[in-house]
Protein backbone atom coordinates (compact mmCIF):
# COMPACT_ATOMS: atom_id res chain seq x y z
CA UNK A 1 0.00 0.00 0.00
CA UNK A 2 1.50 3.54 -1.01
CA UNK A 3 1.50 6.07 2.02
CA UNK A 4 0.27 9.32 1.33
CA UNK A 5 3.45 12.25 0.87
CA UNK A 6 1.96 13.97 3.73
CA UNK A 7 2.18 10.54 5.69
CA UNK A 8 5.18 10.31 4.34
CA UNK A 9 6.79 13.50 5.30
CA UNK A 10 5.92 13.07 8.79
CA UNK A 11 7.52 9.80 9.26
CA UNK A 12 10.45 11.49 7.52
CA UNK A 13 10.68 14.14 10.24
CA UNK A 14 9.71 11.76 12.88
CA UNK A 15 12.91 9.48 12.11
CA UNK A 16 14.73 12.79 11.87
CA UNK A 17 14.14 13.92 15.30
CA UNK A 18 14.37 10.79 16.32
CA UNK A 19 17.92 10.33 15.06
CA UNK A 20 18.94 13.70 16.12
CA UNK A 21 17.79 13.19 19.88
CA UNK A 22 19.56 9.40 20.21
CA UNK A 23 22.39 9.33 22.95
CA UNK A 24 25.68 9.63 21.41
CA UNK A 25 27.99 6.32 21.82
CA UNK A 26 31.35 4.93 22.33
CA UNK A 27 32.71 1.17 22.10
CA UNK A 28 35.30 1.39 24.93
CA UNK A 29 37.67 -1.45 25.36
CA UNK A 30 37.95 -3.09 29.03
CA UNK A 31 40.74 -5.85 30.13
CA UNK A 32 38.63 -8.32 32.27
CA UNK A 33 40.31 -10.52 34.98
CA UNK A 34 40.64 -13.85 34.80
CA UNK A 35 38.62 -16.50 36.20
CA UNK A 36 41.04 -18.51 37.83
CA UNK A 37 44.27 -16.74 39.33
CA UNK A 38 47.60 -18.91 38.33
CA UNK A 39 49.62 -15.84 39.33
CA UNK A 40 51.24 -18.01 41.74
CA UNK A 41 52.97 -20.39 38.61
CA UNK A 42 56.26 -19.03 37.34
CA UNK A 43 55.84 -21.27 34.28
CA UNK A 44 52.97 -23.17 31.76
CA UNK A 45 53.44 -26.38 29.84
CA UNK A 46 50.81 -27.45 27.66
CA UNK A 47 50.90 -31.70 28.27
CA UNK A 48 49.42 -34.49 26.36
CA UNK A 49 45.62 -33.54 25.19
CA UNK A 50 44.43 -37.11 24.16
CA UNK A 51 41.43 -37.38 21.63
CA UNK A 52 41.62 -37.03 17.66
CA UNK A 53 41.26 -33.32 17.95
CA UNK A 54 43.88 -33.08 20.70
CA UNK A 55 47.16 -32.75 18.37
CA UNK A 56 45.74 -29.67 17.06
CA UNK A 57 44.28 -28.24 19.73
CA UNK A 58 47.58 -28.80 21.71
CA UNK A 59 49.47 -26.53 19.10
CA UNK A 60 47.22 -23.81 18.71
CA UNK A 61 47.23 -23.75 22.64
CA UNK A 62 50.44 -23.55 22.73
CA UNK A 63 50.42 -20.86 20.39
CA UNK A 64 48.06 -18.82 22.27
CA UNK A 65 49.74 -18.95 25.57
CA UNK A 66 52.84 -17.42 24.19
CA UNK A 67 50.98 -14.73 22.46
CA UNK A 68 48.93 -13.91 25.81
CA UNK A 69 52.25 -12.41 27.05
CA UNK A 70 50.96 -13.77 30.41
CA UNK A 71 53.30 -16.80 30.76
CA UNK A 72 56.41 -18.16 30.58
CA UNK A 73 55.84 -21.29 28.52
CA UNK A 74 58.00 -23.90 28.90
CA UNK A 75 58.55 -25.16 24.96
CA UNK A 76 57.20 -28.60 24.87
CA UNK A 77 59.80 -30.47 23.22
CA UNK A 78 62.53 -29.38 25.33
CA UNK A 79 59.88 -30.49 28.41
CA UNK A 80 59.52 -33.67 26.99
CA UNK A 81 62.75 -34.08 26.52
CA UNK A 82 63.54 -33.26 29.86
CA UNK A 83 60.40 -35.74 31.23
CA UNK A 84 61.98 -38.65 28.88
CA UNK A 85 65.56 -38.42 30.38
CA UNK A 86 63.77 -38.58 34.13
CA UNK A 87 61.51 -41.43 33.02
CA UNK A 88 58.24 -39.24 33.14
CA UNK A 89 55.47 -38.28 30.78
CA UNK A 90 53.24 -35.07 30.64
CA UNK A 91 50.24 -37.11 30.74
CA UNK A 92 51.63 -38.98 33.54
CA UNK A 93 53.04 -35.69 35.26
CA UNK A 94 49.45 -35.35 37.06
CA UNK A 95 50.00 -38.06 39.43
CA UNK A 96 51.20 -36.51 42.95
CA UNK A 97 54.31 -38.21 43.23
CA UNK A 98 55.53 -37.85 39.65
CA UNK A 99 54.08 -34.01 39.58
CA UNK A 100 56.67 -32.99 42.77
CA UNK A 101 59.28 -35.17 41.33
CA UNK A 102 58.65 -32.48 37.59
CA UNK A 103 58.25 -29.64 40.49
CA UNK A 104 61.60 -29.94 41.47
CA UNK A 105 63.45 -30.05 37.81
CA UNK A 106 61.24 -27.09 36.14
CA UNK A 107 60.41 -25.09 39.22
CA UNK A 108 56.94 -24.17 40.47
CA UNK A 109 54.87 -24.71 37.18
CA UNK A 110 51.30 -25.55 36.12
CA UNK A 111 50.82 -28.05 33.38
CA UNK A 112 47.73 -28.17 31.26
CA UNK A 113 46.38 -31.49 29.62
CA UNK A 114 43.16 -33.05 28.67
CA UNK A 115 41.14 -34.39 26.10
CA UNK A 116 39.00 -33.31 23.03
CA UNK A 117 37.34 -35.63 20.09
CA UNK A 118 35.47 -33.97 17.13
CA UNK A 119 33.10 -36.16 15.15
CA UNK A 120 30.96 -34.86 11.97
CA UNK A 121 27.79 -35.89 10.29
CA UNK A 122 27.03 -35.42 6.65
CA UNK A 123 23.30 -34.86 5.70
CA UNK A 124 22.12 -35.25 1.87
CA UNK A 125 19.21 -34.00 0.90
CA UNK A 126 17.73 -33.81 -2.70
CA UNK A 127 15.69 -31.12 -3.13
CA UNK A 128 12.26 -31.10 -5.24
CA UNK A 129 11.78 -30.83 -8.69
CA UNK A 130 11.87 -27.13 -10.04
CA UNK A 131 10.82 -25.66 -13.78
CA UNK A 132 12.81 -23.09 -15.87
CA UNK A 133 11.12 -20.77 -18.39
CA UNK A 134 11.47 -23.17 -21.16
CA UNK A 135 10.15 -26.05 -19.51
CA UNK A 136 13.00 -28.09 -18.68
CA UNK A 137 13.20 -29.64 -14.70
CA UNK A 138 16.25 -29.46 -12.57
CA UNK A 139 16.72 -29.76 -8.91
CA UNK A 140 19.23 -28.54 -5.98
CA UNK A 141 21.14 -31.14 -4.29
CA UNK A 142 22.01 -30.63 -0.62
CA UNK A 143 24.86 -31.40 1.65
CA UNK A 144 24.70 -30.28 5.49
CA UNK A 145 27.79 -30.97 7.68
CA UNK A 146 27.34 -30.19 11.01
CA UNK A 147 30.76 -30.81 13.67
CA UNK A 148 30.67 -31.78 17.66
CA UNK A 149 34.02 -30.93 19.28
CA UNK A 150 34.30 -31.79 22.58
CA UNK A 151 37.13 -30.70 25.08
CA UNK A 152 37.71 -30.88 28.78
CA UNK A 153 41.00 -29.42 30.30
CA UNK A 154 42.78 -29.36 33.46
CA UNK A 155 45.62 -27.39 34.95
CA UNK A 156 47.85 -29.43 37.42
CA UNK A 157 49.58 -27.95 40.07
CA UNK A 158 53.41 -29.52 39.20
CA UNK A 159 54.17 -29.33 42.59
CA UNK A 160 51.53 -30.32 44.70
CA UNK A 161 49.90 -32.73 41.98
CA UNK A 162 46.48 -31.40 42.57
CA UNK A 163 44.40 -30.15 39.66
CA UNK A 164 43.65 -25.38 40.12
CA UNK A 165 41.08 -25.81 37.42
CA UNK A 166 38.76 -27.45 34.98
CA UNK A 167 36.76 -26.27 31.96
CA UNK A 168 34.41 -28.62 29.63
CA UNK A 169 32.97 -26.75 26.69
CA UNK A 170 31.21 -28.36 23.43
CA UNK A 171 31.21 -26.15 20.20
CA UNK A 172 29.32 -27.13 17.22
CA UNK A 173 29.05 -25.81 13.00
CA UNK A 174 26.94 -26.21 10.75
CA UNK A 175 27.26 -25.13 6.92
CA UNK A 176 25.97 -26.03 3.39
CA UNK A 177 26.13 -26.36 0.30
CA UNK A 178 24.14 -27.13 -2.35
CA UNK A 179 24.68 -27.89 -6.84
CA UNK A 180 22.36 -27.76 -9.46
CA UNK A 181 21.38 -31.41 -10.73
CA UNK A 182 24.60 -32.59 -8.80
CA UNK A 183 25.96 -33.21 -5.05
CA UNK A 184 27.66 -30.32 -4.38
CA UNK A 185 31.54 -31.01 -2.53
CA UNK A 186 31.30 -31.80 0.90
CA UNK A 187 31.94 -28.88 3.38
CA UNK A 188 35.46 -28.46 4.46
CA UNK A 189 35.99 -30.07 7.76
CA UNK A 190 39.23 -28.54 8.31
CA UNK A 191 37.88 -25.17 8.30
CA UNK A 192 35.11 -26.29 10.56
CA UNK A 193 37.35 -27.63 13.01
CA UNK A 194 39.71 -24.72 13.28
CA UNK A 195 36.88 -22.84 14.39
CA UNK A 196 35.67 -24.93 17.16
CA UNK A 197 39.12 -24.82 18.25
CA UNK A 198 39.63 -21.26 18.28
CA UNK A 199 36.34 -20.74 20.08
CA UNK A 200 37.26 -23.66 22.70
CA UNK A 201 40.62 -21.90 22.89
CA UNK A 202 39.45 -18.40 23.68
CA UNK A 203 37.24 -19.65 26.33
CA UNK A 204 39.68 -21.54 27.88
CA UNK A 205 41.83 -18.63 28.07
CA UNK A 206 39.36 -16.60 29.80
CA UNK A 207 39.50 -18.48 32.62
CA UNK A 208 43.10 -18.63 33.02
CA UNK A 209 44.33 -15.09 31.54
CA UNK A 210 43.00 -11.77 31.28
CA UNK A 211 41.28 -11.01 28.36
CA UNK A 212 39.89 -7.53 26.46
CA UNK A 213 36.23 -7.24 26.14
CA UNK A 214 34.47 -3.89 24.64
CA UNK A 215 31.18 -2.18 26.25
CA UNK A 216 28.89 0.24 25.27
CA UNK A 217 29.02 3.75 26.41
CA UNK A 218 26.31 5.76 26.33
CA UNK A 219 26.47 9.36 26.77
CA UNK A 220 23.92 12.45 27.90
CA UNK A 221 23.92 14.67 24.96
CA UNK A 222 24.64 18.20 25.13
CA UNK A 223 24.49 21.58 23.07
CA UNK A 224 27.49 22.55 24.93
CA UNK A 225 30.48 22.65 22.65
CA UNK A 226 32.80 21.52 25.71
CA UNK A 227 30.30 18.66 25.73
CA UNK A 228 30.23 17.53 22.30
CA UNK A 229 34.48 17.87 22.53
CA UNK A 230 34.40 15.67 25.19
CA UNK A 231 32.25 12.98 23.57
CA UNK A 232 34.08 13.07 19.92
CA UNK A 233 37.88 12.90 22.21
CA UNK A 234 36.11 9.31 23.74
CA UNK A 235 34.73 8.17 20.71
CA UNK A 236 38.44 8.33 19.65
CA UNK A 237 39.80 6.56 22.69
CA UNK A 238 41.20 9.80 23.97
CA UNK A 239 40.06 9.91 27.47
CA UNK A 240 42.31 12.19 29.34
CA UNK A 241 41.61 14.85 27.12
CA UNK A 242 37.42 13.70 27.40
CA UNK A 243 37.75 14.07 30.86
CA UNK A 244 39.29 17.58 30.44
CA UNK A 245 36.33 18.83 28.46
CA UNK A 246 33.70 17.15 30.66
CA UNK A 247 35.00 19.32 33.47
CA UNK A 248 35.03 22.33 31.28
CA UNK A 249 31.09 21.39 30.60
CA UNK A 250 30.34 21.15 34.15
CA UNK A 251 32.16 24.16 35.18
CA UNK A 252 29.77 26.18 32.14
CA UNK A 253 26.69 24.27 33.25
CA UNK A 254 27.16 22.82 37.09
CA UNK A 255 23.35 22.41 37.55
CA UNK A 256 22.34 20.38 34.25
CA UNK A 257 23.04 16.68 35.46
CA UNK A 258 23.83 14.94 31.87
CA UNK A 259 27.35 17.20 32.56
CA UNK A 260 28.07 15.29 36.15
CA UNK A 261 26.59 12.32 34.38
CA UNK A 262 29.22 12.46 31.22
CA UNK A 263 31.97 13.61 33.84
CA UNK A 264 31.28 10.69 35.52
CA UNK A 265 32.21 8.50 32.79
CA UNK A 266 35.18 10.91 32.00
CA UNK A 267 36.43 9.20 35.50
CA UNK A 268 35.50 5.91 35.32
CA UNK A 269 37.15 5.66 31.65
CA UNK A 270 40.51 7.13 33.31
CA UNK A 271 40.45 4.80 36.52
CA UNK A 272 39.49 7.32 38.94
CA UNK A 273 37.02 5.64 40.47
CA UNK A 274 35.81 7.42 43.71
CA UNK A 275 35.32 10.79 41.55
CA UNK A 276 33.47 8.69 38.85
CA UNK A 277 31.02 7.87 41.73
CA UNK A 278 31.08 11.00 43.32
CA UNK A 279 30.35 12.60 40.00
CA UNK A 280 27.23 10.37 39.57
CA UNK A 281 26.09 10.78 42.77
CA UNK A 282 25.69 14.74 42.10
CA UNK A 283 24.08 14.08 38.39
CA UNK A 284 21.61 11.84 40.45
CA UNK A 285 20.69 14.17 42.97
CA UNK A 286 20.30 16.63 40.02
CA UNK A 287 17.88 14.40 37.79
CA UNK A 288 17.30 11.25 39.47
CA UNK A 289 17.30 8.97 36.11
CA UNK A 290 17.56 5.33 36.46
CA UNK A 291 20.90 5.35 33.90
CA UNK A 292 22.68 7.58 36.52
CA UNK A 293 22.12 4.71 38.74
CA UNK A 294 22.90 2.00 36.85
CA UNK A 295 25.91 3.54 36.04
CA UNK A 296 27.07 3.56 39.53
CA UNK A 297 26.84 -0.02 40.06
CA UNK A 298 29.05 -0.16 36.32
CA UNK A 299 31.79 1.76 38.10
CA UNK A 300 31.72 -0.49 41.12
CA UNK A 301 32.15 -3.33 39.03
CA UNK A 302 34.80 -2.49 36.89
CA UNK A 303 36.80 -1.34 40.35
CA UNK A 304 36.21 -4.72 41.58
CA UNK A 305 37.68 -6.09 38.27
CA UNK A 306 40.77 -3.88 38.72
CA UNK A 307 41.02 -5.03 42.11
CA UNK A 308 40.90 -8.38 40.81
CA UNK A 309 43.87 -7.52 38.14
CA UNK A 310 45.72 -5.87 40.74
CA UNK A 311 45.54 -9.80 42.85
CA UNK A 312 46.10 -11.10 40.01
CA UNK A 313 49.79 -9.54 39.28
CA UNK A 314 48.40 -8.15 36.21
CA UNK A 315 48.22 -4.69 37.22
CA UNK A 316 50.17 -2.27 39.36
CA UNK A 317 49.07 -1.44 42.88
Amino acid sequence: MKLPKSLCAVLVLLVAIFLSHCAPTAKVPITRPAEINLSQFDKIAVGDIEGNAGFLLTSDLTAKLFESSYFEVLDRQNLQKIMNEHSLNLSGAVDSDTAAAVGKIIGVSALIFGRSDVGFNHDRRVGKELKNKDGSTYRYYHIKSTGMLKTNLRVVDLMTGKIVAVKSFTKNKKTERRARNQWPERPDTNTMLNKMIASSIDDFMRMIAPYTDYVRVKFTDSDLPEAKAGIDAAKNGNWRAALTRFKMARDKAPNVAGNWYNLGLGYLYNFKYEEALQALEKAYALEPEKQYLSEMDNVKRIKAQQDALQDQGYLKK
